[in-house]
């Protein structure tokens, strides 16, 4: 089959990269919205302050979202992980 000039297998392999460059926008977001709590944990420690919350869970997520394209029906079916609270 055919489409404007391309084939479905065409079709289908631009819809596939576009869809990963749309969940890769939406990681890079993900990641973006905790920043402030791992540069907070710097700030803190270098002010010898008690850190306000672990630092831990907040890295395990970032890298769990890093780690979304080893998932096994990337792109077409994400299990976001889930925000530390």
């Amino acid at each position: 089959m055919i489409l404007c000039g391309k084939t479905k297998a065409q079709v289908d392999e631009e819809n596939r990269l576009k869809l990963i460059e749309q969940v890769k926008l939406e990681r890079q977001h993900r990641i973006e919205a905790v920043q402030w709590r791992k540069q907070r944990y710097q700030d803190e420690l270098a002010l010898g302050i008690k850190p306000t919350e672990p630092i831990e869970p907040i890295l395990v997520y970032i890298q769990e979202l890093r780690d979304i394209t080893k998932q096994k029906e990337f792109p077409n079916n994400i299990i976001w992980p889930e925000e530390p609270k």
